[in-house]
């Protein structure tokens, strides 16, 4: 619906950092105390027309709606310091983190592939020492827009081709994985690779 209105959308994931040890040292009642305090942050940062939901365990999605990729890590860099901040009676001086992973609904997107950016960067943000947010997608490098060239013989239309500089700051895995969840929702096929 964002797509066909022209307006921006985006995905944030989250998860607890260390949720496990939390458990193992406070116990699951604390771990449940995270949980619904984590998730009550989320919700006072929703706005009208966005959604927060558990995506399983510690781990927990915010669409946003009308909302540009920038916006979105702001409003997660604001949630990962209150996070930060917060204290908890069955932690004592303990506190927890969060990572977060921001991705922006880019032409051509389903659910899966915006779902499955968002998560990368989450991954990202927890390789790179956690308690962090990280951005995945068009605005992270400078990607010329694709030109489709179509060639005409005759009668015989052939597919488009599709030529791309790209440069990017993403690491080549998940650069390589962006590209490879393209050409599968596209049903496209790489014809060769080249350096």
């Amino acid at each position: 619906a964002h797509e066909q209105a022209g307006l921006p959308c985006s995905l944030i994931m989250t998860d607890i950092d260390h949720f496990k040890s939390i458990n193992d040292t406070f116990g699951h009642q604390a771990g449940d105390e995270a949980i619904i305090m984590v998730a009550n942050l989320l919700a006072q940062a929703c706005r009208s027309g966005d959604l927060v939901a558990r995506y399983g365990g510690e781990e927990f999605a915010v669409l946003c709606a009308d909302c540009t990729m920038a916006d979105s890590a702001a409003r997660a860099e604001q949630i990962r310091k209150k996070i930060s901040e917060a204290t908890f009676a069955s932690l004592g001086t303990r506190k927890i983190t969060s990572s977060f992973g921001v991705a922006q609904l880019q032409s051509g997107d389903t659910p899966e592939t915006l779902l499955r950016r968002s998560d990368s960067a989450l991954l990202m943000a927890k390789e790179q020492g956690r308690n962090q947010v990280v951005q995945l997608g068009s605005t992270m490098g400078h990607a010329q827009t694709p030109k489709k060239k179509w060639w005409s013989f005759g009668f015989f239309r052939a597919a488009p081709l599709i030529e791309v500089k790209l440069t990017t700051e993403v690491p080549i895995d998940i650069a390589i994985e962006k590209l490879r969840g393209f050409v599968t929702d596209q049903q496209a096929k790489i014809i060769s690779i080249r350096d």
